[in-house]
């Protein structure tokens, strides 16, 4: 049986798609000048976010390739962000737009923090960037220790959770317990209470569920999840037109994981409309009556920006409500995609 969750009424319509395509153009001189500074990549990854939530807005199944372009974009952006931090001398070399680029070093930096590791993250995975994946859980937590003490504890317990499980690590039970026990709204204080429920503490449930081979449970914590999303962004009216809730990041990305660990291959079927659907996020269709030709004009486009990163027809996209969960125990697990997970990184 499947369940939708109806999206909340973004702003669509010829207006959006021409605000897409204005934040579109403004990034891509953003991303040019990166090459002679990056101390504004910050902003110029905040503005890649920006323009993913304003193509999915407007492509709310997420079927053209403008809006790969900008899930890729958004991907390659968060990289650099802590590539760029993690050397003080010289330059990196990274993919950004279609181009390979030569970056200017920017040393140690606040904006290499907890909440822009995790939407990188989020973004590697949606992408099936295992490499990329791989680098950013390499990252030590101390680096990304913010001194103000600006996020709380259940962060980096949560942060190093996820490095734990793609690296392989012992302690993955421990953690996943200490990082929920931590985002207990009576513990976690710095983030604003439907913030935490509404939008930070779905995507740990969601992997508690899948740590424990929940089958029965998954797929309703998924729509739960889903449902939160929305009621956070609905709250008020501000809320409701905000294109920053286009996208439900988290959630889609623990899907995308739990996909890609899942022995038979078989789709998580939770349609939900939450977020974009089909490759991104969203209202999940049953993907054998989406047409064939999808799949080669989104690779096209992937493989010219990311290397081969392109999304295959039905990858992230949940399918059956009862699936199997590979193994996830503190002996290694068969998730084939995670590394052994050092391929080139």
């Amino acid at each position: 049986m499947t369940q939708n969750v109806a999206r909340h009424g973004i702003p669509s319509g010829p207006g959006a798609e021409a605000l897409a395509q204005r934040l579109a153009d403004h990034l891509a001189g953003e991303i040019d000048g990166l090459e002679s500074s990056t101390e504004l990549i910050e902003s110029t990854f905040s503005t890649s976010l920006l323009v993913l939530n304003a193509r999915c807005a407007v492509d709310p199944r997420a079927a053209r390739a403008e809006t790969w372009d900008a899930a890729v974009n958004a991907m390659q952006l968060g990289s650099a962000v802590f590539a760029v931090t993690g050397t003080r001398e010289g330059s990196v070399d990274a993919r950004i737009n279609r181009r390979l680029r030569t970056l200017p070093a920017a040393g140690p930096s606040s904006m290499a923090d907890a909440g822009a590791w995790l939407t990188a993250f989020w973004l590697a995975v949606v992408c099936r960037e295992q490499e990329r994946m791989t680098r950013l859980c390499e990252i030590r937590l101390d680096r990304l220790r913010s001194p103000d003490g600006r996020y709380d504890e259940y962060v980096y317990h949560w942060i190093d959770t996820l490095q734990t499980y793609w690296l392989r690590r012992p302690g993955l039970v421990e953690k996943l317990t200490a990082t929920l026990r931590a985002s207990d709204p009576a513990i976690a204080r710095n983030v604003p209470r439907d913030m935490l429920q509404g939008l930070l503490h779905p995507p740990i449930n969601l992997f508690h569920h899948f740590v424990r081979k929940d089958e029965e449970g998954f797929s309703p914590a998924l729509v739960e999840a889903l449902k939160l999303h929305k009621a956070y962004w609905t709250l008020t009216e501000d809320r409701s037109t905000d294109i920053d809730g286009a996208v439900a990041l988290g959630p889609l990305a623990i899907a995308c994981l739990v996909r890609r660990a899942t022995p038979d291959r078989r789709r998580i079927r939770v349609p939900a409309q939450a977020p974009p659907d089909a490759r991104l996020a969203g209202r999940v269709p049953d993907m054998s009556r989406m047409p064939t030709p999808r799949r080669g004009v989104m690779a096209s486009r992937g493989a010219e920006q990311a290397r081969g990163t392109a999304v295959p027809q039905g990858a992230c996209v949940p399918g059956e409500a009862r699936h199997r969960y590979a193994p996830l125990s503190e002996e290694p697990h068969d998730d084939e995609s995670a590394p052994a997970r050092r391929s080139g990184a």
